[in-house]
């Protein structure tokens, strides 16, 4: 039972204060290449998060398995350290009958996929932590309220899908893994525990949208997460700007004031001209963002708005669930005719809500009679 539930907290990222403290201590090293990273580092980082969390409480044996490992992609592309990242439970003897081969390659794909929407989701956590500190700084910058204001908007709600994605994944999945550790702690046979394991292994595939039935939201749900991916991009970007003009004019500020106490002008005409063209730049640079920005929006919206009509025509009712909580307030409804189309999932419930009142009433005036 402990190695089960060691399963479900470290691969599948269940022990929430664990993750959250390793992914802080890894940041610096996974935004390396892949071919800059190193196991023994990584797990000397691994050892540090044991000992500052809960799971320094595990027992010897459950920590003695969980390890480190990197998998590298083998279709030439150029990765980062977080694509190849993966924490690895090791097991061996009896063990393997209960966790064969297939099991380690399907844990391996769940903790792929929670790890890079958790990933995400930090990243966001991230950009709005300096944009805090940032926002105290902006006070005498006036042109960056607006673009400030819409960044943080729309990073609001990605930040809400991806929220939405991990609840759905963890508690679509609940009830499987809560009928397998009591059969687990009841000590049933051995074929009933790769029942309920099989079973709990695909709920959870099926609400992080890799298993053999969600294959075609599963490209939608990756085309979304790369487009939330490049929001922090594109926020580290514009705050990296906007420091440096920040900056800047700090500098002129200080020059000032050393000016004036050496009882010279403040400020020539000359640096007056160059102040001018270095604001011009950067109003330009401002521009160029907003264009960006816009750009992003609307890609990212047509592709959320696509998932959610996917998700709301597919044959799983928690997964049309997650479409209605993705578009609780009809906010992409309202911009997209084809979420009105009636196959979707508010018009199902009505005609389930329908369908209900009217058998009801029909056995009413049957028992009347």
């Amino acid at each position: 039972m402990d190695h089960l539930a060691a399963h479900r907290r470290y691969l599948l990222l269940a022990q929430g204060d664990f993750v959250h403290h390793l992914m802080t201590l890894l940041q610096d090293e996974l935004n390396k290449p892949a071919t800059a990273l190193y196991v023994h580092n990584l797990t000397c980082t691994l050892e540090a998060a044991v000992r500052a969390t809960n799971a320094q409480f595990e027992p010897p044996h459950v920590l003695a398995r969980l390890h480190v490992n990197l998998y590298p992609n083998c279709d030439g592309r150029d990765d980062c350290g977080w694509d190849v990242f993966a924490l690895q439970y090791r097991v061996d003897g009896p063990l393997g009958t209960l966790f064969p081969a297939t099991c380690a390659a399907r844990y391996r794909a769940l903790f792929t996929q929670l790890w890079r929407v958790k990933r995400i989701e930090y990243g966001l956590h991230d950009a709005w932590r300096e944009h805090t500190i940032l926002q105290k700084r902006l006070k005498y910058m006036p042109e960056v309220w607006g673009l400030m204001r819409r960044v943080s908007c729309l990073r609001a709600e990605a930040l809400r899908l991806c929220s939405a994605l991990q609840e759905a994944s963890c508690v679509g999945a609940e009830p499987a893994w809560a009928e397998l550790l009591a059969a687990a702690a009841d000590r049933h046979d051995l074929d009933t525990l790769l029942r309920l394991h099989h079973n709990a292994l695909d709920r959870h595939s099926i609400h992080a949208m890799i298993h053999h039935t969600t294959q075609e939201l599963q490209s939608y749900l990756g085309n979304v997460l790369n487009e939330t991916l490049a929001l922090r991009s594109f926020e580290s970007t514009l705050h990296n700007g906007i420091n440096v003009e920040l900056e800047r004019r700090e500098r002129i500020e200080q020059m000032k004031a050393e000016r004036v106490a050496r009882g010279e002008y403040a400020f020539t005409a000359a640096d007056e001209a160059q102040d001018k063209e270095k604001r011009k730049i950067f109003h330009q640079f401002l521009a160029s963002r907003k264009a960006d920005l816009n750009v992003w929006a609307r890609t990212y919206r047509g592709h959320v708005t696509t998932l959610i009509l996917k998700l709301a025509l597919h044959t799983e009712v928690s997964l049309q669930t997650l479409a209605f909580r993705l578009d609780y307030s009809d906010f992409y409804k309202r911009g997209d005719a084809k979420l009105h189309e009636p196959l979707t999932y508010q018009h199902k419930r009505l005609s389930e809500i329908g369908l209900n009142l009217a058998k009801s009433k029909l056995f009413d005036r049957t028992k009347k009679k």
